[in-house]
């Protein structure tokens, strides 16, 4: 997970979430959560495995939210390491929590999908164009069309109510 760049934060979170995902799901995922947690507790295995350097997965989701503001996506003020903690800890607690036999339904694009553009309302994105301008904010008004937040809430109100039709299945 690192190096992630397509151009815009909501691509770039995207990429993270799917990455992240695989990651917590994979074993070497599994093996560092239970390193850290036991680490804190085993002074013998603190010794031995010493403090966890920064990982990449945090420089790199700061990266990310750092170009974004320059892009103008994101207002300056957001802390960068708290986007990250709301879309690694959101699917972290997700994927720890489901039991295994609902993983299949519970780890879904869908899902991923509805977290992030959860995450980009509440830090305020704004999605630009190459020349800065604020995508949709023009036409919006002229035309009396809904704004981008208001079409990513019907959009993610469209996956929720599919994702609820595959409980039901």
């Amino acid at each position: 997970m690192g190096n992630i760049n397509l151009g815009n934060l909501e691509l770039d979170l995207r990429e993270f979430a799917r990455q992240w995902m695989a990651f917590v799901q994979s074993v070497e995922g599994s093996m560092i959560s239970r390193l850290v947690m036991d680490r804190r507790s085993n002074e013998e295995l603190a010794a031995v495995i010493g403090e966890l350097d920064y990982p990449d997965y945090i420089r790199s989701t700061r990266a990310l939210v750092r170009r974004a503001v320059e892009r103008g996506e994101i207002d300056p003020g957001i802390t960068p390491t708290l986007i990250a903690d709301l879309v690694a800890g959101a699917i972290t607690t997700h994927v720890r929590s489901t039991p295994p036999g609902l993983a299949e339904k519970a780890y879904t694009e869908s899902y991923l999908k509805q977290l992030v553009d959860t995450v980009l309302r509440g830090v305020g994105y704004r999605d630009v164009d190459s020349s800065g301008v604020h995508v949709g904010q023009a036409t919006a008004r002229s035309t009396g069309r809904r704004g981008p937040a208001s079409r990513s809430r019907s959009i993610t109100s469209v996956d929720a109510e599919a994702d609820a039709g595959d409980e039901k299945a």
